[in-house]
C-alpha cells in the first residue's frame, strides 16, 4: 500500500484558535513533504449571505473593504513566513458569504486536502454545535478536510 501525499492543501484562516491550528498543522505538513498551500481569507460581505451570489476574487482594495483588504493581506503575508517553502505558498482573498465562498475555492482550485478549524470568530453562541461555516464545508464537499480544535 502506498501513502498519498497532499501536493494541493487549502487553509481557510480568519483569526481564530482553531484556524490558527490548521495553519500549524499545513506548516507541518509542508516541511514533511513540500505540498503546495493556498491560505485563504474570505472577507464577509453580508449582502452575499442573503443570497447565492458566490464570491469575488480581491486583489486590489474595493470601495468599503479596503483597510479590511489591507488588514488581511498583510495577516496573511505574515503566515506565509513560518513555512518551509514559502515560496509554494499562496495567498487568496476574496469577498462573499463565507461559508460558500469557500466551497467554490475548493471546488474550483480543485485541492486535495482543505485544513481547517472546528469553529471560527464569532461562533461563542453556536459552540454546542460544530462551527456553521465548517459544518456546510463539510456537508457540501468530496474533497478531504482535517477539521481541528
Amino acid at each position: 500500500m502506498t501513502r498519498k501525499y497532499y501536493q494541493k492543501i487549502l487553509v481557510p484562516f480568519d483569526g481564530s484558535d482553531p484556524s490558527k491550528n490548521a495553519i500549524e498543522e499545513a506548516r507541518m505538513m509542508q516541511s514533511i513533504y513540500p505540498a503546495d498551500i493556498t491560505l485563504l481569507q474570505v472577507l464577509p460581505n453580508p449582502y452575499a449571505d442573503r443570497g447565492s451570489i458566490g464570491y469575488r476574487m480581491l486583489n486590489t482594495p474595493y470601495g468599503a473593504n479596503a483597510e479590511a483588504y489591507e488588514e488581511a493581506q498583510a495577516e496573511l503575508s505574515a503566515l506565509k513566513e513560518g513555512f518551509a517553502h514559502p515560496d509554494q505558498v499562496s495567498l487568496l482573498l476574496v469577498e462573499g458569504a463565507v461559508a460558500t465562498a469557500i466551497v467554490d475555492v475548493i471546488e474550483k482550485g480543485k485541492y486535495d486536502l482543505v485544513i481547517m478549524g472546528s469553529e471560527g470568530l464569532g461562533q461563542a453562541l453556536k459552540r454546542f454545535l460544530l462551527g456553521s461555516v465548517t459544518k456546510y464545508v463539510l456537508e457540501h464537499v468530496d474533497t478531504p478536510v482535517l477539521v481541528l480544535r
